[in-house]
């Protein structure tokens, strides 16, 4: 099962992230503060990251697989991830988590 970590979103939930990478069984890992330490802990065996404000700290994708590890910024504003290209980006990341 692909684990995504999320550091951080300003919407009232993840229904549509959660939605689009669950049809490739895709487990969301949701950071509580986004912190370094915390992203650092919950990035550890990753496949992916996605990310709003918070940087991602170089261990934390050390801890996702390094190179391997994708990372995706989810929003530009915040009406982006429910328009047709936010969901293309998210439909492209389930699309690479499947075929891993």
């Amino acid at each position: 099962m692909p684990k995504v970590l999320v550091t951080d979103y300003a919407w009232p939930s993840l229904d549509i992230e959660r939605s689009i990478l669950g049809e490739v069984g895709a487990e969301l890992l949701v950071a509580q503060t986004g912190e370094p330490d915390e992203l650092i802990a919950l990035a550890d065996g990753c496949d992916a990251i996605l990310t709003n404000w918070k940087p991602v700290p170089v261990e934390a994708l050390d801890g996702a697989g390094g190179s391997s590890a994708l990372v995706a910024r989810i929003a530009s504003s915040l009406e982006r991830r429910e328009d047709e290209a936010g969901q293309k980006l998210l439909a492209a990341l389930a699309e690479v988590l499947e075929t891993q």
